[in-house]
């Protein structure tokens, strides 16, 4: 895997992984689908959180907790989904034990309350090296129902549920699934193909474009900035708009990816 980025190496193993009895969607989306009973099928994700990578060192446990989940919740609400049961692994350090682990949990069970799903197990280990925390969490979604990146068409609008930019300030770690807003999307019926942007708008869209065999064309002046974007714009040598395309919430180091990847 030497010498390929992240996106390689999931179309590798995409490519090489064969599909089992009963997935209905398996790698390439949000979540996999699998089929459940009459009524719904069941959505799966996980995350991997690291120390350095997605949150810092210094950052409050709690907040870490919050992120660990919430990140997998948004993979549930992009497919149209309500999130159900939650396993979370975690290696800590010795300094980690204790206090800043009750308030580690204390995150995460606030998070699953928000969302109205339950921490059902897990696994904890000993580290010499960074935090990890690794959480894998199922939904539902109505039968058939699950939105997927390969259903945008020519003509269809690109919309986005709130303000973009600014993970870099902060708001990465708390971030708002947006899993009542993609249920009431849903129950619209206007709505052809959605993804979690927690990449980036300029790389999350790519997605949903190479998917979809679609191009797609983003307005500037039409892309809703946050004001950290702004703020984060004052403080280095990229404008306020490319804060917005580019910022991802999953990583520290603020990845940008260019808007050719709209591009199929």
């Amino acid at each position: 895997m030497t010498g390929r980025g992240e996106f390689d190496v999931i179309r590798a193993i995409r490519a090489a992984a064969a599909a089992g009895e009963g997935v209905v969607v398996g790698i390439g989306d949000d979540c996999a689908v699998l089929r459940g009973d009459a009524d719904s099928d069941i959505l799966l994700t996980t995350d991997l959180l690291l120390e350095g990578r997605h949150f810092r060192a210094d950052a409050a446990p709690e907040d870490i907790g919050w992120k660990s989940l919430a990140v997998s919740v948004s993979d549930i609400a992009a497919m149209g989904g309500r999130p159900r049961h939650a396993v979370v692994a975690v290696a800590l350090r010795r300094e980690h034990t204790g206090e800043f682990a009750d308030r580690l949990t204390r995150g995460l069970l606030d998070c699953a309350a928000r969302y109205d799903c339950a921490l059902v197990g897990g696994d904890t280990n000993a580290t010499e090296g960074p935090l990890v925390v690794c959480v894998t969490l199922t939904g539902t979604v109505p039968r058939g129902g699950a939105v997927l990146r390969s259903g945008a068409r020519p003509g269809d609008a690109i919309c986005v549920t709130g303000a973009l930019g600014g993970s870099l300030a902060g708001r990465h770690l708390r971030p708002v699934p947006r899993v009542a807003e993609a249920a009431a999307l849903v129950a619209g019926g206007a709505v052809h193909a959605m993804i979690d942007v927690s990449d980036g708008l300029s790389s999350d869209l790519g997605h949903i474009a190479r998917e979809s065999g679609v191009a797609a064309e983003v307005w500037a002046d039409r892309v809703p900035v946050h004001p950290d974007a702004v703020a984060a714009s004052h403080a280095g040598g990229r404008t306020p708009l490319e804060h917005a395309l580019h910022d991802a919430l999953h990583h520290l180091d603020d990845v940008e990816r260019g808007l050719a990847q709209l591009r199929p």
